[in-house]
């Protein structure tokens, strides 16, 4: 029997497609997460061989999606459709498809040895698997440690060792050992948020050489970028609690939009690398945390032994180096106060709505800011962007950041769309949404919900 997948829950290729669709009809296909994990060195495997495939992908913050895991032979991804067969185990696949590429040896003992390669990087990432599967904050941090300060030493020196005396690959030629080993050690990577392989130079070498394969070369640069986010329920914001993270840039939120939304998305569009870490709201205040910071308040911005706090002054500071602060201080001062005629509206109208606890004041709070707020602020913000080819200053700035931010927090919590009658606002929305690194971290992230 043909195993089918729900045409509602899937992702195709490396874009978003809707393979309900009667021309998603390929024989061959492979259902995994929108990650790399274990679906990736099969992606890589596939591509390499010029294989044409369906490249079905679910939601891994969705999953379990109860009407396609239970169809699922045991209930897992990876799964491979070949025809009317299918297959499941991601070593399984992957062997497999290396059988029909030329990267499986005829001898069967030397089929073993890579067996047993695969089976010990196997190991290695089950000691990845525990951390991404604990919940509790100081528990993972942790494991995350040990990994770092014992599993990559002891598995990576000895794959460095078996690498150097194999030509630089593990069967003395490009095999699909190869191929499985780059796959975790990215996906690794991914979620410990690291380079595992930094200290070892013949692993860095194979790295690159599968990445840069015919076939696979062309894939990476043509797939949105992977992500995870650090979300901490009772995280402490000490920086040497945290210290074995070696991003020196780190952004400390809520799970929501808010007040730091357009800082994230001013350090994804400058592709700077940050660490983005959020709490729980519903858990806050975190007395340990809250604490500790330096006003009793996020958002805070870190880089190096330095710290920010205040969503303006951070959004201005990380501006300042991406070229969306202008050099005029005139001009600097109209954004300014641009910026400050935003947050007006977000801390007057917008905060007091959220903060209001009796259902009926908060019910007529929200009907002023609909009826009057609303026309008041963006009938004048309108004005501005139109008459500014569309943004604040006549070019992207860091205004039309804060201003995007602003309407999608107002949005969240209002429950409303605040720029539904100003189609100037409309546009400048979707075009900071649709910047690059900004559209494909809002690909990724998680939704946001009260």
């Amino acid at each position: 029997m043909t195993w089918k997948a729900n045409p509602r829950m899937i992702k195709c290729t490396t874009g978003i497609v809707n393979c309900g669709r009667t021309e998603c009809n390929m024989s061959t296909k492979l259902h995994y997460f929108h990650v790399n994990g274990l679906g990736e060195p099969i992606r890589y495997i596939l591509h390499y061989a010029g294989e044409k495939f369906e490249d079905v992908r679910y939601d891994p913050k969705s999953w379990p999606i109860k009407n396609v895991k239970d169809t699922l032979p045991f209930g897992q991804l990876p799964l491979y459709e070949e025809g009317n067969r299918t297959l499941n185990q991601s070593l399984a696949i992957a062997r497999y498809l290396a059988s029909k590429t030329n990267l499986l040896p005829s001898d069967p003992w030397e089929q073993a040895l890579l067996d047993a390669v695969v089976f010990n990087i196997y190991d290695f990432w089950s000691k990845v698997t525990v951390y991404i599967k604990e919940q509790d904050p100081v528990k993972k941090q942790a494991i995350r440690k040990e990994i770092l300060d014992e599993s990559v030493e002891f598995f990576l020196s000895r794959f460095e060792r078996e690498l150097k005396k194999n030509n630089g690959y593990f069967g003395r030629k490009l095999t699909w050992a190869d191929f499985v080993f780059v796959g975790i050690i990215e996906a690794a990577n991914l979620f410990l948020d690291t380079e595992i392989e930094k200290k070892y130079p013949t692993i860095q070498t194979l790295v690159q050489k599968i990445r840069n394969l015919p076939g696979v070369k062309e894939y990476i640069a043509t797939r949105k970028p992977y992500s995870v986010m650090i979300i901490y329920s009772t995280a402490i914001v000490d920086s040497e609690l945290v210290s074995d993270c070696k991003m020196s840039k780190k952004l400390y939120y809520f799970n929501r939009n808010g007040l730091a939304e357009f800082t994230r998305y001013i350090l994804h569009y400058s592709g700077e690398k940050f660490e983005d870490i959020r709490y729980d709201r519903k858990k806050w205040p975190i007395k340990d945390v809250k604490d500790k910071l330096p006003y009793g308040q996020v958002p805070i911005y870190q880089e190096g032994d330095r710290t920010l706090n205040q969503s303006i002054a951070i959004a201005r500071y990380v501006a300042s180096k991406t070229g969306l602060l202008p050099s005029d201080p005139w001009d600097q001062a109209v954004l300014d106060a641009i910026v400050f005629t935003l947050y007006d509206f977000w801390s007057t109208k917008v905060l007091a709505f959220i903060k209001e606890q009796d259902p009926m004041k908060k019910h007529a709070i929200k009907k002023e800011i609909e009826d009057e707020a609303v026309d008041f602020y963006f009938s004048r913000f309108e004005k501005e962007l139109k008459k500014n080819n569309g943004h604040f200053a006549g070019r992207l700035t860091w205004a039309d950041f804060v201003l995007v931010g602003m309407v999608e927090a107002a949005n969240f919590y209002l429950s409303i769309e605040v720029e539904k009658n100003y189609p100037t606002i409309q546009n400048l929305v979707q075009k900071i949404t649709n910047l690059p690194g900004v559209k494909e971290y809002i690909a990724t992230r998680e939704p946001y919900s009260l």
